[in-house]
């Protein structure tokens, strides 16, 4: 299993999220950080603090994104795969 799908497997436990990606991106302190890229169950609102508890008690701290950004759909090319160039 990939680490980018044992990500998956974890944040997908949580009741609001529908679907998500992690990315790598930029970062001016770091050179990369991470990016969780969230879209949420129908109805339903997540805040950074209530995401990054559950990161918090449920992964590595090393492991925890940096930045989160709530989606409504993730940018996917015709076999369903998404497409993570256009999340950057």
């Amino acid at each position: 299993m990939s680490p980018a799908s044992s990500w998956k497997i974890l944040f997908l436990r949580h009741p609001k999220i529908q679907d998500i990606v992690v990315v790598g991106i930029k970062d001016a302190i770091r050179d990369e950080a991470i990016k969780a890229f969230i879209v949420l169950n129908e109805g339903e609102t997540l805040s950074e603090a209530e995401f990054f508890s559950f990161c918090e008690n449920n992964m590595a701290k090393f492991k925890v994104p940096s930045f989160m950004e709530i989606r409504t759909d993730l940018p996917r090319n015709c076999s369903g795969k998404i497409i993570k160039k256009n999340l950057k």
